[in-house]
């Protein structure tokens, strides 16, 4: 799969997953895997640890404003 598509098709399947945190992070941390020689594992491992962190850290902050009364 040629970089553009595939790059069309993880965009496509973050959307439909409801994954921003991979889909906004992807290209850089793609490029950034390159140059490291990161292995799959390690880049997988990457982008779902960070998708993790941020939907840990959205969860808080939406607790936060349900209990201040703001959402």
């Amino acid at each position: 799969m040629v970089h553009q598509a595939a790059d069309a098709a993880i965009d496509s399947v973050c959307r439909l997953l409801r994954l921003p945190t991979i889909r906004g992070q992807f290209p850089e941390l793609a490029e950034a895997a390159a140059r490291s020689q990161m292995t799959y594992r390690g880049f997988l491992a990457e982008l779902l640890m960070a998708e993790c962190d941020d939907w840990a850290r959205r969860r808080s902050e939406h607790g936060s404003a349900i209990r201040m009364g703001v959402a």
